[in-house]
Parts: structure tokens; sequence; C-alpha cells
């Protein structure tokens, strides 16, 4: 676990060959699922714990931590037992015959009854397994897919405030919780609440210690949390310059770091650390032309006695050229723009690095001497990230 305030450092501890996909929090030791099996990370070095080989996923129950599920890249589910320091193998479940991407443990209203485990793969379908302690063999398996109302692809299960969600790759689906005959899937209102109808991608949930989600939708990664009505939003500004596309893993720490594993790097998000001064990259303006004939009136450096700069009123069509000095993922970039004495509020956040501006307001309002003038433009900060501020006097 890392320090709020210090950046930890990296050591290689396994060859490029080797491949990991899952990781497990054990008794304070980390244990990893890959093409050798079940591993226990140490400090210094690898060790292999047993003898199943590609090893796709696992999951150490939260009902009883001395078990855990393991799913091979053949298809093969099985449950491990903790003993004399070791995973054993103690029941495998033949009823399942697809690799396992996804766990989630839902579990009973009666403390005494074991825990239902739900199973998302890639194939379309879901699992729920009705475990029965004392005689595994005897534990209920039932599938879901299209039947049900799942979509095709790969689906994943979560157990997200106690009910069981079902992310594929467009929506998020829920179940009906009640005891029919013909189970049900639809996609859930609470998501759409938040992100709309139209398919929105969600990926890779996580709950952090204060119930907060971390996610990605609609192509941002963001944070739900309750608002002071005790409802859920959804607020995408913070982490809208991280590549969402190969996001594989969320990870936050109880000291409010929240970390983020993509394709080739990883990412470090501190919650407690608020921004009060403008973030290392700013939004520049790069140039400032009349839309009429494209003549340069700003090309970017100050020069002395440039500003303020003084415009005939009828020269009112301007065009503003800014870009952000952000190259991690310049295509996420976000811009939106206020040009004071003119608009009231901020503009939407869009994609364009530019700004057209041509007078629609009453002379009356805008303008209140035949000239234009245009006193300085600069960077700045608004509300949730960085902006191009240009001000226009009314004077």
């Amino acid at each position: 676990v890392s320090d709020a305030h210090e950046m930890p450092k990296f050591k290689r501890l396994s060859n490029e060959k080797d491949l990991f996909w899952k990781f497990q929090i054990y008794r304070d030791r980390l244990w990893a699922a890959g093409s050798g099996g079940l591993v226990e990370v140490t400090r210094d070095f690898l060790r292999k714990t047993n003898n199943t080989d590609n090893l796709y996923y696992i999951f150490v129950s939260q009902a009883d931590s001395t078990k855990m599920y393991v799913s091979a890249i053949r298809g093969n589910f099985c449950r491990l037992k903790f003993e004399n320091g070791q995973w054993v193998k103690e029941h495998q479940f033949r009823q399942i015959t697809q690799p396992v991407r996804t766990i989630a443990e839902k579990m009973p209203v009666n403390p005494t009854d074991p825990p239902e485990l739900w199973l998302g793969t890639d194939a379309g379908m879901v699992y729920r397994i009705a475990l029965n302690n004392t005689f595994p063999d005897s534990s209920r398996v039932t599938q879901f897919g299209k039947a049900e109302g799942l979509p095709a692809g790969a689906l994943s299960v979560y157990n997200i405030n106690g009910e069981i969600k079902i992310f594929s790759d467009d929506r998020v689906y829920g179940y009906s919780a009640q005891q029919t005959v013909q189970a049900s899937f639809s996609p859930d209102s609470t998501f759409e609440a938040l992100f709309g109808k139209k398919p929105y991608q969600p990926l890779v949930p996580q709950k952090d210690h204060n119930g907060n989600i971390w996610m990605a939708a609609n192509k941002k990664l963001g944070v739900i949390s309750y608002d002071q009505h005790g409802e859920y939003q959804w607020d995408d500004h913070a982490l809208q310059p991280i590549d969402f596309i190969s996001l594989s893993k969320i990870y936050p720490e109880e000291n409010g770091v929240v970390w983020f594993g993509l394709s080739k790097r990883m990412l470090r998000y501190d919650t407690k650390l608020k921004q009060s001064s403008p973030a290392n990259f700013a939004v520049h303006i790069r140039r400032i032309s009349l839309a009429d004939n494209d003549s340069s009136l700003y090309n970017g450096v100050n020069s002395p006695g440039l500003f303020p700069l003084t415009l005939p009123y009828s020269q009112n069509n301007l065009h503003v050229y800014y870009a952000a000095s952000d190259y991690e993922a310049p295509e996420l970039n976000r811009y939106r723009t206020f040009l004071e004495g003119a608009e009231k509020n901020w503009s939407k956040w869009k994609e364009n690095m530019f700004f057209m501006y041509k007078q629609k307001m009453p002379l009356d309002v805008l303008v209140r001497k035949p000239n234009l003038q245009l006193p300085f433009c600069r960077p700045g900060i608004a509300p949730g990230g960085c902006l191009c501020y240009m001000l226009l006097s009314r004077f």
C-alpha cells in the first residue's frame, strides 16, 4: 500500500513471457492468476503454489476467506482451500464449461446460509451457483443467456451495493430478484438515469471504501457517488485526460489513492490532493484572426504594447484557436469557453480546438462605444477542468 504523499518504486519480478490476468490480496499477501498458474507475489520473487496452469481468474470468498475460486483458460472451474500455507484443490464444478471472466458473491439474508456465486463469461452467458458447502456436488447451477434477456458477447458480473449487475459491452443489466419460473434481465434503470439509454460502454466498476464506484462509461473515466439528496451522481471531470480504451483494472486504496491499470502503464490519482492552482498543462491561445479575411490579430506571442487591442465594431467576427499542452491522450482533451460581456455561462464541453464569435447581441447590451476592445487573452481554470478563458470588455 502506498503512502498518500509519496510515489512508490517498482521493480520487475517476472520475465516478459509471464502473463498475469487477475490479482487478489489474501492475508496481507498478493496472489496472481496467470500463465504459470496460481502464484504468490512476494517483495522479491514469485512463488508458484500449485500445479494448475493457465489460470484466467481467481476470487477469494468474502463469506469464507479460506476458500478461493479459480478458473482456467480451458474452462475448468474449481474451489481451493487454504491449508498449511498452501491452496489445495477442494472441488471442481463440472457444470461450468466456459472460462470465467468475473465472479460476484451475493450474501444470503440468513447469515447461516451459503452465498450465491455469479459467474460472467465471454460467451454471452452467466452462471449462478447456489452453493451447498456440505455436499458441493449438490450445488445448483443455473445458466442464463439470450432467452433471459442477456445480450451476446462478453458479460461481467459485479455486486454493487448488494445487487448483482451484469456489464455487457454496451450497458448494464439488472436481475429480477423475484423468484419466478422464468428469470429475466433488463437494462438497469439506475445506470440509464446517469448515462442515457444509448450504448454507454461501461467498464470495470470498482467500489472504494467510501462507497463510491469508479468506472468507465461513455468513453470517459469517472466516479459515481451519492449527492446530498441520496441520489447517484456521475463525475468525470478530473479523469478526462486518461485514455479509457486500454483500462483493465481500477484499485482504490483506503488512503484515498486510486490506481488505474492501463495496457502499458499505471496511473495514480490522489483524491485528497485538491488542486487550487492551474494544472501542469493549460490551454494556450495560439492564434486570433478575423473570420472575414483570415488576417491574423495575434499569433501566440505577447508583443509589448499589443494589448489592449482595439478593433472597429464592424470587425466583430473573430476566430480564436487554442490548444492544451497535455499530450498523454490529446484526442480526449475537451474545451469550453466563456466570453465575458457576451455570454452568461460557460459553453458545453467540446472537442473543437477553436472558438468562433460573431456579435449577435443588442448593441446597447454588448457595446457602449463604436469600437470593440479585447483587453487580453489568457489561459485559466474554471469549474471542472482546464479551459480557454477570453475576456471581452463591454465598457
